[in-house]
């Protein structure tokens, strides 16, 4: 999904400075009665694609979610999601599969991820795979 060299690049060494990561989780979201957000559960979560900004990043997403005959969401967490491929209602509450855009700091072997945006969210009837 590398769009340039410096993408490329990515995939084959960590380097300090910023990055735009592309990723699957798989999430169970536990909504407490008292409160207006859930506590979420990542069960399982890989990136596939590294990108030098986000400019590089967007048009990566477009290019996975045409490949997935998907679209792109961004939507915040809720109790009831639309899958982004089939578009059928699903319970955030069960595991499903989310497409996550992360933009992360590298400053040696310390990695800081900030600004997580839920690009898409899948039933488990469309789960995608990278590509």
């Amino acid at each position: 999904m590398s769009h340039c060299e410096e993408c490329e690049a990515l995939r084959e060494s960590l380097f300090d400075g910023t990055r735009w990561v592309l990723a699957h989780e798989t999430q169970t979201c536990n909504w407490d009665s008292d409160t207006s957000l859930p506590e979420v559960a990542i069960g399982e979560a890989s990136s596939f694609a590294h990108f030098c900004c986000e400019e590089h990043a967007i048009e990566g997403i477009e290019r996975y979610l045409l490949q997935a005959g998907a679209r792109a969401q961004w939507s915040d967490v809720r109790p009831v999601d639309t899958c982004a491929r089939c578009g059928q209602d699903f319970e955030t509450a069960r595991a499903h599969r989310v497409l996550v855009l992360s933009t992360c700091a590298i400053d040696g072997e310390d990695v800081q991820q900030y600004d997580v945006q839920h690009v898409a969210r899948f039933c488990n009837n469309c789960l995608p795979k990278a590509s």
